[in-house]
């Protein structure tokens, strides 16, 4: 009994918190993807929805930031870029930051909108954000960047050598791909995966 006393509190402290955001990317008052993520902080997430050809149409990165504080404000910083195309080589059309935390949740959506190089809105809607705890050794967090040189998530979905990377064919009518990286779970376009 003493044994298992003394292994407890090392057990406590082997968790990590992920960071469970559902957002919304509109372009020109249209929704583009809306994804709903587990991400680590220190690991930005990648998100990307690609046409047929799996040629990124948008794509998005995001970190969170636990414990950010501006004056009264105290949260979760998330920092988010929305590009059209693929990342870094595409046309980036915002970068935003939103403090959110649990206790904003139920107060309605948080949002940035932006105009972007086009002309058109750009606006990035977190609708809800939780964490939870996890143990760290269920977590596969040795992950090196999953984009490529020219802006694409690594193409094999599923293997830890790509980043922990995951996707597919988005739910019917539609004919895109989507991948997400970097996450432990993921679900856009009506499909979801995990990544192992």
């Amino acid at each position: 009994m003493l044994f298992f006393v003394l292994l407890s509190p090392a057990i406590a402290a082997d968790t990590t918190q992920l960071h469970v955001i559902s957002a919304r990317v509109l372009v020109d008052g249209e929704e583009v993807m809306a994804p709903n993520i587990r991400l680590a902080a220190g690991h930005p997430a990648y998100i990307s929805i690609s046409d047929e050809n799996k040629e990124p149409l948008y794509s998005l990165e995001v970190e969170v930031f636990p414990g950010f504080q501006i004056q009264t404000i105290e949260g979760t910083a998330l920092q988010a870029v929305i590009w059209k195309g693929p990342f870094q080589h595409g046309v980036q059309l915002t970068e935003a930051t939103l403090i959110v935390s649990p206790a904003s949740a139920g107060s309605g959506p948080m949002s940035s909108k932006q105009m972007g190089p086009d002309g058109k809105s750009v606006e990035l809607q977190v609708i809800s954000y939780a964490t939870e705890d996890v143990a760290t050794s269920s977590l596969n967090l040795d992950r090196k960047s999953c984009v490529d040189q020219q802006g694409r998530i690594e193409a094999a979905p599923q293997t830890a050598q790509n980043g922990g990377c995951c996707g597919g064919l988005c739910a019917p009518p539609s004919t895109n791909w989507y991948q997400c990286c970097n996450v432990t779970g993921c679900c856009v376009c009506g499909r979801c995966c995990i990544v192992p």
